[in-house]
C-alpha cells in the first residue's frame, strides 16, 4: 500500500496555508468540526482546505 506523504508547507503557498491552518486549529485544541462552527463552514470544507484540496481563493 502507498503511504501518503504529509503536505510539506515549502511546497507552495497553498501547502503552506492549510499546514498553517492545521497548525493553528490543533494548537488551539480545535476538532475541524469545532472550527467550522466558529468560521460558518462545514467540517469537509476545513479538512479539504487543510489538506490542499481547495485553492486558497475560493476560501
Amino acid at each position: 500500500m502507498k503511504q501518503i506523504r504529509p503536505p510539506d508547507p515549502c511546497d507552495s503557498p497553498r501547502t503552506f496555508s492549510g499546514a498553517e491552518l492545521r497548525r493553528l486549529r490543533e494548537d488551539a485544541g480545535l476538532s475541524q468540526e469545532r472550527l467550522s462552527e466558529r468560521v460558518f463552514c462545514s467540517p469537509a470544507y476545513i479538512a479539504h482546505f487543510e489538506s490542499c484540496a481547495v485553492k486558497n481563493d475560493e476560501f
